[in-house]
């Protein structure tokens, strides 16, 4: 059986599922689909068949049965810790390694995880990228039932790196806290030299109801009720609070030199993120800048971020 040239890349958060379909290198399409709190809620996904339903709309749309898919998983559940490894263990081996260590040298929250690894600079320690395999083996399970072949899975903190890199080459000496502020939550990373140094995820405490919601045209708009917005600009001040914590603790606890956060880097689907922006920037007293303009290449919308670089994954 012939494989299907075009290749599918999906993000989903508690609230949406986007999508970007690329053949010959392009985005040939792209898209976006409401999840219900009833089928997604805290990662997991509680209505398996209609999740898979979920998807079998956007293969029937696209024409994607057959297809390679790479996932993106949520950030809610990535766990990231600094981990020395032996000069006697070559590279081919530090998966290997790792996984012998789980339950002995390395402790983690969950049985099972999936691991992966980025080396860190001129040294011999690596950062680990832990993630309940339960999880990955839940979402693989439903695209292969919506005739779909998971490739690969990744999280949106790498994505939304080479996405900003693809665009601007960041300079040797910044310290860039990465911010993807959405409506369920805000994952926060910091960056140096390439490398992500630690990451948290700030799940929202805000209701659901305190948003309407417009769907059209493979978009799902989000924008907070008139009655309930200063509620939503409180939470906003709050979780400014929580990143001007984080900043300190980049620079205290993370940065070998004590060096400070030189600037951050904003994505998301966040309804009042221009708000964000601004209140950030004035309050946290560092440049704020958006990950990439209004508009991605080939006119994919900002919010579309963490899928674009989803496909720059090589």
């Amino acid at each position: 059986m012939f494989r299907n040239k075009k290749e599918l890349y999906i993000s989903f958060k508690n609230h949406v599922l986007r999508y970007g379909v690329i053949e010959e290198g392009r985005m040939e399409g792209f898209g976006e689909l409401r999840l219900p709190s009833s089928v997604v809620d805290e990662g997991t996904i509680h209505d398996e068949g209609r999740f898979q339903r979920i998807v079998e709309e956007i293969v029937d749309e696209h024409g994607l049965k057959r297809s390679e898919a790479v996932i993106q998983l949520l950030d809610q559940h990535v766990l990231v810790r600094t981990v020395e490894i032996p000069e006697f263990v070559p590279e081919e081996e530090i998966k290997g390694y790792i996984y012998s260590q789980l339950g002995e040298t390395i402790h983690l929250p969950y049985e099972d995880p999936v691991v992966d690894y980025a080396r860190i600079e001129k040294s011999d320690f690596i950062l680990l990228f832990a993630y309940p395999s339960f999880h990955v083996n839940q979402l693989e399970g439903s695209l292969k039932k919506a005739k779909l072949k998971v490739r690969a899975a990744d999280v949106s903190f790498l994505s939304l790196y080479r996405c900003y890199e693809y665009g601007r080459v960041p300079e040797k000496d910044e310290h860039l806290l990465f911010v993807d502020w959405n409506l369920d939550g805000v994952s926060v990373t910091g960056y140096y030299k390439d490398i992500p140094r630690f990451s948290r995820f700030m799940k929202s405490d805000l209701p659901s109801d305190y948003w309407e919601v417009k769907e059209n045209s493979g978009e799902v708009h989000f924008k907070a009720k008139e009655e309930e917005i200063d509620f939503v600009r409180d939470y906003i001040q709050e979780q400014i609070s929580e990143l001007d914590k984080l900043m300190n603790f980049y620079r205290y606890s993370v940065s070998k030199d004590q060096k400070p956060v030189t600037g951050i880097v904003l994505s998301g689907d966040f309804p009042e993120i221009e708000y964000v922006r601004n209140a950030a920037e004035t309050q946290l007293r560092v440049s704020v800048e958006y990950i990439a303009g209004d508009v991605l290449e080939n006119g994919v919308p900002f919010k579309y971020a963490d899928v674009t670089g989803l496909s720059y994954r090589e």
